[in-house]
């Protein structure tokens, strides 16, 4: 070890011996309260790095210690599992990635309704893509909270049975009871053998564990959702809908 290293090595060990020692015993002027070393984790005497962990609360300095204890180098990654927030500037020089959660599910199935004017849960065969999110045969459930983009959008016919209407909207569940989503409502007039789509776009706040599902109804039991297959094309699904998470 040359003596370039035995210098860096140290001044980085005295600057950790008044670390320790203000952890015990804190000194009002620099630090307050609480500033603990919670465990080494190891010390790179190639790379000239001393890995710590290191928790504090309520700190406060003038900057008297800015030793480089600790210090991530460029190269060496660094990994958040928990919720990390920071107030200050942030500047990232690396790539940054992260989890999106998000949803496409669609139909593969015709969907008829029972009976004229009572609501009706519209279902999924086939989850395309899905990340962070519980889906069952009609209902999303949520993982994590945040405000999330919804997007539906239906192929409704009446097959030559009728003119009539369709409605469809968001329902949300929380810990007891579906409930409406406000303003979620969207309606489409069909004549007598006529085929429409009709989109239903939302965005709203939901919490962890909460469920949503896209409801139904028609005034007339000959419209229905309708799948199609054409020759040489992708499929044509009763339903196809998108769910985003869109952040806090």
């Amino acid at each position: 070890m040359n003596k370039e290293n035995i210098r860096f090595w140290l001044y980085t060990l005295a600057g950790l011996l008044v670390l320790i020692g203000m952890a015990s015993s804190v000194q009002t002027d620099f630090y307050t309260e609480n500033v603990t070393i919670d465990n080494w984790k190891a010390i790179d005497w190639v790379n000239k790095i001393i890995h710590l962990n290191v928790s504090a609360s309520n700190v406060t300095t003038d900057n008297s210690y800015t030793d480089n204890i600790g210090e991530k180098t460029s190269g060496a990654g660094i990994t958040m599992t928990n919720n990390v927030t920071m107030t200050d500037n942030v500047n990232i020089t690396g790539n940054l990635t992260y989890k999106t959660i998000y949803a496409q599910l669609s139909s593969s199935q015709d969907q008829t309704f029972a009976n004229a004017d009572t609501k009706q849960a519209i279902n999924y065969t086939t989850i395309d893509e899905s990340s962070g999110l519980d889906i069952s045969v009609a209902n999303i459930t949520i993982q994590l909270g945040g405000v999330y983009d919804i997007a539906a959008q239906p192929q409704v016919s009446t097959g030559g049975g009728g003119a009539g209407t369709f409605h469809m909207w968001l329902e949300k569940h929380n810990t007891t009871d579906w409930l409406n989503v406000s303003n979620s409502n969207v309606e489409l007039i069909l004549a007598n053998n006529e085929e429409n789509v009709i989109p239903l776009i939302a965005t709203l706040r939901l919490e962890a564990n909460e469920k949503i599902r896209i409801m139904g109804s028609v005034s007339n039991t000959a419209i229905t959702l309708d799948a199609q297959t054409p020759a040489g094309e992708p499929a044509i699904p009763s339903i196809i809908c998108r769910v985003f998470r869109l952040g806090e």
